[in-house]
């Protein structure tokens, strides 16, 4: 399974996000389940703030694709 954080910045609903991954990355990753997760650089630091030890986990753990840390 393939966690996949995704850090934009958008005024887009989180759901409206969620499905245009989803509608883009389905065919590159057809037999691999995948979660992506798509938030603004203020949600990400909300959550963090908050104590989201999933978030934390990624942000530690996580390999970076593409951008910069």
């Amino acid at each position: 399974d393939l966690d996949l954080l995704i850090i934009k910045v958008t005024g887009k609903p989180f759901y409206q996000r969620l499905f245009e991954v989803r509608r883009l990355l389905s065919p590159l990753v057809r037999r691999q389940p995948f979660d992506p997760i798509v938030l603004t650089p203020k949600e990400l630091n909300e959550r963090l703030a908050r104590g989201d030890q999933f978030l934390q986990e990624i942000v530690r753990k996580g390999k970076l694709v593409y951008g910069k840390r």
